[in-house]
């Protein structure tokens, strides 16, 4: 008799075989929806606009806060970018602008300030309707975006090689890019950690494009996108590089993100406003 059964129940799971990797394919589970990764993302949208939430989405919660961060995930973004500064103690907290304004409204640059006392510090969530935010860490912020979506570290301190040493601590050097804002800080990287991702920006494009090719850089991110010309392109395409532009104020219009998509052939265009960008490129089945 056990013996029937067990062969039953051998039958029964062999059946159930093609009807479970089925439902794992169209029903993936948050494991299998998760771990989030460069590589990944790059693979799936190939030929496709990715978008960048500048900021996190702050039109629903503040800036650089991990509900912005949320907010950006559940609105769509591909990637979410987040502005790093060193407070007085030595610790990186996740802030945009150089000075804040203390509970005792003094305003100090955040670099004078230790992290006890912009810890006390809130950003007032009440335009959105949500509760008040701290201001977190790099470290919390990583952990909390861990294998939901890739992480741009906009560098505000100039000194990408620690950057680089947290996302190895962290061990996310597959979803994390660290921005660079000169050919030093560029030459540094490519030298001494070739194992993290990082972003050139480089002023003026001109002829400065091939110094920055060698060093192997993820992605180059273009200001003035006019410069930009089909050669220029070419060779940034050749060199398997990723190309970004910003749509910040007046940018933020249907105009404009034609010329990013048809023009310039933009792969990442970083955005203030997500939902709009979000809408335009699904309406060309581009996203």
């Amino acid at each position: 008799m056990l013996e029937f059964i067990g062969v039953r129940l051998c039958a029964s799971i062999v059946r159930a075989i093609p009807l479970i990797i089925i439902a794992a394919f169209l029903y993936p589970s948050q494991a299998t929806a998760g771990n989030v990764t460069i590589d990944r993302l790059w693979r799936t949208h190939k030929d496709k606009t990715m978008v960048m939430s500048h900021r996190g989405d702050h039109q629903k919660a503040p800036e650089n806060t991990l509900a912005a961060f949320d907010k950006a995930i559940e609105a769509g973004a591909h990637i979410v970018e987040v502005d790093v500064r060193l407070t007085r103690d030595d610790k990186w907290v996740v802030y945009h602008d150089r000075t804040i304004r203390l509970r005792n409204k003094a305003r100090m640059l955040v670099s004078q300030c230790t992290f006890e006392e912009l810890r006390r510090c809130t950003i007032s969530g009440s335009r959105y309707k949500i509760s008040d935010q701290a201001i977190p860490t790099l470290h919390e912020v990583l952990e909390h975006l861990r294998d939901r979506v890739v992480i741009y570290l906009d560098d505000k301190m100039g000194r990408p090689l620690e950057l680089a040493e947290i996302v190895r601590e962290h061990k996310m050097e597959d979803q994390v890019f660290i921005g660079v804002n000169d050919y030093a800080d560029a030459i540094l990287m490519s030298e001494f950690a070739p194992d993290v991702h990082w972003r050139a920006r480089i002023k003026p494009i001109g002829n400065n494009i091939d110094k920055y090719l060698v060093l192997n850089p993820l992605i180059i991110e273009v200001n003035n996108f006019f410069a930009l010309t089909p050669e220029r392109i070419d060779l940034i395409r050749k060199a398997g590089v990723k190309i970004m532009v910003n749509s910040y104020g007046h940018r933020e219009s249907d105009d404009y993100y034609s010329i990013f998509v048809e023009q310039v052939g933009a792969d990442i265009i970083q955005t203030d406003n997500l939902d709009k960008l979000l809408a335009y490129l699904e309406s060309l089945d581009t996203v």
